[in-house]
């Protein structure tokens, strides 16, 4: 175990005494609104499937990651040519509003028991620094053409922030390592890092209060880059209440996912329960983009590919009752 320093004791320390550390990322806002202005073109100027072919490539209305891509079948290029299989959940394109939609009208909108498939307005996209060479050859493969100028300006936005992410959740897990011993080694190597996802997600206008319902990540560890508005909480480990999440532009907020606990059964760190409220308040330095976007949230999470995936009945079932 390697000597612990004074940065490694307050960052555990802040985990352990409010659910959250806040770390400097070197991220500009300039950066940031490059890449959500690029992600506003990309999905106002290109088209998204029909409902048919949408309908068609989901093969469970259950499991809406898991998708038959050999099902479309349409001439136009749409957005959905951008998902591909990823770890843990698809790389590129993903709306949820547009697949519930689909269910509905084609009556698949209900699970195994008959409860109906509650709707989901948002889309987001997860970047992986594969994610070009994988979506090149599943074109190759179906026969669906160029990829878009588009696609690669986004990807090139997306590349810069993604590596300067890695490097900051980097010297996060150097630090953590001095009391959690082969956290770099055995559970979040380098080949788990450079897998890990950057998710940018676009929330839908007409959302409710509650934008994200309380939940544990799959994540070893999740950082919060940014969000156009307040609205992420965490639950306070001492205190088991639900605190607003604020930050200088600068900072990101990290806290433990729930392969945390896997890993670490022992820890003085615990997974963080989280949830997203609806706020009108805007954070200084970030703009909002393009026609669909309500509110949006970029965010890194890291991999780790020597432990099983959490189930999504595990990740949203809290551990203890929220006062």
């Amino acid at each position: 175990m390697s000597q612990t320093t004074f940065e490694g004791i307050g960052l555990s320390s802040s985990i352990a005494e409010k659910g959250f550390a806040l770390v400097e990322h070197d991220i500009t806002t300039d950066e940031i609104d490059a890449l959500i202005s690029a992600y506003a073109t990309f999905t106002d100027e290109l088209p998204d499937p029909d409902l048919f072919t949408v309908h068609s490539m989901i093969k469970d209305s259950e499991h809406l990651d898991d998708l038959s891509y050999a099902s479309d079948h349409k001439r136009q290029w749409h957005k959905y040519r951008t998902n591909h299989p990823q770890y843990a959940k698809p790389g590129g394109y993903t709306n949820r509003s547009l697949q519930i939609k689909a269910l509905r009208f084609y009556g698949r909108d209900h699970d195994a028991i008959g409860k109906p498939v509650e709707d989901d307005p948002k889309e987001y996209y997860h970047y992986h620094p594969n994610s070009l060479v994988k979506m090149k050859a599943m074109h190759d493969e179906f026969g669906w053409g160029p990829i878009p100028p588009e696609v690669i300006a986004l990807h090139t936005r997306f590349a810069t922030i993604w590596r300067l992410a890695n490097t900051a959740m980097s010297s996060t897990f150097q630090l953590l390592e001095e009391e959690h011993p082969e956290l770099m080694s055995r559970f979040t190597r380098p080949e788990d890092l450079a897998t890990s996802p950057l998710r940018l997600i676009f929330y839908h206008p007409g959302q409710g209060d509650i934008l994200a319902g309380g939940h544990y990540d799959k994540s070893t560890f999740t950082m919060q880059i940014a969000e156009s508005h307040l609205g992420l909480r965490a639950r306070n480990p001492v205190t088991q209440e639900m605190g607003l999440v604020q930050r200088p532009a600068k900072e990101a907020a990290v806290f433990p996912g729930l392969l945390w606990d896997r890993m670490y059964p022992d820890s003085s760190l615990e997974p963080t329960w989280h949830d997203v409220i609806n706020m009108d308040e805007v954070n200084p330095g970030l703009n909002i983009r393009g026609r669909k976007c309500a509110r949006w949230a970029l965010i890194w999470f890291s991999n780790s590919t020597a432990l099983n995936i959490p189930q999504k009945a595990d990740t949203h079932t809290i551990a203890e009752t929220i006062i």
